[in-house]
C-alpha cells in the first residue's frame, strides 16, 4: 500500500496503489468521500488488480484543480481530465486498464473512457452520475441566479431542509433523498465540498451515443450496479447509456445508494467463488 501524489498542470492528485493483481484498475469515489470508498471493493479484488485508487479534487487530501484556495470560478474541463489521465497513466507505466466510477466517481469515469477508450478493459459503474444530468443539477450550474440560490442552499442546511420539505410534499424528491442531503451537507466542510465539486465539475457533461460507441467498438465490458432502493440514480438513469450498448451487465442489488460499494464488492466476491 503507497500513497502518491501526481503532478501535472498545476494540479496534485493524491492517490493510493494498493493489491497485487497483474491487471490495472483506476477508481473514482463520490462526493464527500474518499480513497476509502473503495476499501471492500479493494478486498475483493485485490488478487485480481493493482488499484489506482484517487482522491478527486476538493476531497481527501487533493486540493482544487489549481492547487490554490478553493474557487468556485474554476472549471475542470475534459480536455484538461484527459490529458490528465495520459500523462498519469505514462509515468505509471500503465498501458490496458479497467475503471471504476462511484457516483459523482461515474463522471470521472466517462470522462477517462472518451479520453482512453482504446486502452480500457472493463468499465465498473456504481450507481454512476453523468450519464443523464437532472433540471435541478442544471438550474444550480449553469445559470448565475439559480446559482446564487444553490449558494445559499447548500450553505443553510436549514433552509436546505426547508426546500426540502416543500419539494417532498410536492412528490419532487423523497425521504432517502432528503436523507442524503442532510449527510452531504453537515459540517462547513462538506458544504464547501459539495459546492464546489457541482460548479467546478459542470463541465463534465457527455454524448451517450458516443460514449456507447466508443464502447462497442473497443470491446469495453460494462457492469453496472444499481441500488434496488437507491432513489438517486434508479434503473431509469442509466438508459441512455444501456440503450447504446451492445452488450453490458446490469446488477441490482438490494441496497440503497450509500452501500452500494460495499454491496457490489460482495457480490463481486461471491461471484469469484462459484
Amino acid at each position: 500500500m503507497q500513497f502518491s501524489y501526481f503532478y501535472f498542470g498545476g494540479a496534485a492528485v493524491r492517490y493510493l496503489k494498493t493489491g497485487q493483481g497483474t491487471k490495472i484498475l483506476l477508481a473514482f469515489h463520490g462526493v464527500g468521500q474518499d480513497h476509502t470508498c473503495y476499501n471492500t471493493f479493494v478486498e475483493s479484488l485485490e488478487n485480481q488488480y493493482t488499484f489506482y485508487v484517487f482522491d478527486l479534487f476538493y476531497h481527501g487530501k487533493t486540493a482544487g484543480i489549481n492547487a490554490n484556495k478553493p474557487n468556485p470560478q474554476d472549471r475542470l474541463g475534459k480536455v484538461f481530465w484527459g490529458d490528465f489521465m495520459r500523462a498519469f497513466c505514462a509515468e505509471n507505466q500503465i498501458e490496458k486498464f479497467s475503471v471504476a466510477g462511484f457516483s459523482m466517481g461515474g463522471k470521472f469515469l466517462l470522462a477517462t473512457t472518451e479520453a482512453l477508450a482504446g486502452r480500457i478493459e472493463t468499465l465498473y459503474l456504481l450507481a454512476p452520475d453523468g450519464i443523464g444530468e437532472s433540471i435541478w443539477y442544471r438550474l444550480a450550474t449553469r445559470f448565475w441566479p439559480t446559482q446564487r440560490l444553490f449558494k445559499r442552499i447548500v450553505f443553510n442546511p436549514r433552509f436546505a431542509r426547508q426546500i426540502g420539505n416543500v419539494f417532498l410534499q410536492l412528490g419532487w424528491v423523497n425521504k432517502s433523498t432528503l436523507r442524503f442531503i442532510d449527510s452531504t451537507l453537515a459540517t462547513p466542510q462538506q458544504q464547501m465540498r459539495v459546492y464546489l465539486a457541482w460548479l467546478v465539475f459542470s463541465d463534465l457533461r457527455f454524448d451517450m451515443r458516443h460514449v456507447g460507441q466508443l464502447c462497442n467498438q473497443n470491446g469495453i465490458r460494462v457492469r453496472l450496479f444499481l441500488g434496488r432502493y437507491d432513489a438517486l440514480v434508479p434503473e431509469a438513469s442509466v438508459y441512455a447509456l444501456t440503450t447504446q450498448l451492445d452488450n453490458y451487465e446490469l446488477v441490482m442489488l438490494k441496497t440503497g445508494h450509500h452501500r452500494l460499494v460495499e454491496k457490489a464488492a460482495e457480490w463481486l466476491q461471491s461471484s469469484q467463488n462459484r
